[in-house]
């Protein structure tokens, strides 16, 4: 799973490796653009938080890259 020399995973990277050892996770999903997302909010159902996803972006929070408690679409 993991490349050589990798020394940064995303959330989304490290909640598969960690499903993949048995560790349970809350579900997510990655979308790459609005419409996905609000398609991905609709099946998990509200609230759901909207984080930043990026190996680049370890601090989301600090970058405001968080969302959380979003109540409809």
């Amino acid at each position: 799973m993991l490349k050589k020399n990798i020394t940064t995973l995303n959330e989304f990277e490290g909640a598969a490796l960690l499903k993949q050892w048995g560790i349970p996770v809350i579900d997510g999903v990655l979308a790459n653009h609005d419409q996905e997302a609000t398609v991905a909010a609709n099946r998990l159902g509200f609230p759901v938080a909207l984080k930043i996803c990026s190996g680049e972006v370890p601090h989301k929070t600090e970058r405001g890259g968080v969302v959380l408690n979003i109540q409809d679409a």
